[in-house]
């Protein structure tokens, strides 16, 4: 079983005040009357793809791949480069063609250029991470429209923030609630009137705040213009 990245059963019931039928912050697996902590594990890798799809974006150890992704290339004396749609890509990978790859379109046939070519400031090419940009520098492909094919991993960086850790947890708490296998007791927010239904109605409204920013479509991607004799 994988290992959960954005949160832990413990932080499960903590943000979402889950408690036992005696009152007590509920621990998992620790009686037949609670879901097992295996099973609350399998709801927030479930929970984290969720997240992950509302972003399109992962956190911590957690990746999101891009398969192919065609760019025209265009290059003029200052540069040739390509701007990949998505910035805070992974350091790429020659040994894991599944993972990574720069196919370029070069006599008639797609050159690998993660295995024909050398990366390095002073090399065939130089790639900026945290822009998502590749800059070809001693020898330029030809220009042309959908010249290149890229397979590259991105992430919203190492730390998972505190916020998609709540969203996690408040998803997991609704995947609990709509469940009818789990026997747990949920908060009452308060007042003696609010049913499961109104608390998943809440949770939901927060996850939507809570993930706002974080969506990749809301995140502002850094253009660079600098000229390539600037590295």
């Amino acid at each position: 079983m994988s290992t959960p990245v954005y949160c832990t059963p413990k932080d499960v019931a903590r943000i979402c005040q889950l408690t036992d039928h005696e009152g007590e912050r509920a621990v998992f697996g620790q009686n037949i009357t609670l879901p097992s902590y295996d099973e609350v594990v399998e709801f927030i890798l479930d929970a984290e793809e969720t997240l992950e799809d509302k972003c399109t974006n992962a956190w911590g150890t957690r990746t999101i791949q891009v398969s192919d992704e065609v760019h025209d290339i265009w290059q003029d004396q200052a540069e040739c480069s390509i701007h990949l749609n998505i910035p805070n890509v992974l350091d790429f990978d020659e040994e894991s063609p599944n993972f990574d790859s720069i196919k370029i379109w070069y006599n008639n046939t797609w050159t690998e250029w993660l295995t024909a070519r050398t990366e390095g400031r002073g090399e065939d090419f130089w790639v900026d991470y945290t822009l998502g940009k590749i800059y070809f520098l001693r020898q330029r492909p030809p220009s042309g429209r959908k010249r290149a094919k890229i397979t590259y991993r991105y992430n919203g960086g190492d730390v998972v923030p505190r916020a998609i850790k709540q969203a996690t947890a408040l998803l997991v708490g609704i995947a609990l609630a709509n469940s009818p296998q789990v026997d747990i007791s949920f908060p009452d927010g308060g007042s003696d009137d609010i049913t499961v239904k109104d608390m998943i109605n809440i949770w939901q409204e927060k996850i939507a705040e809570l993930i706002e920013k974080y969506e990749l479509s809301n995140i502002p991607v850094g253009m660079s213009f600098d000229p390539i004799d600037a590295f």
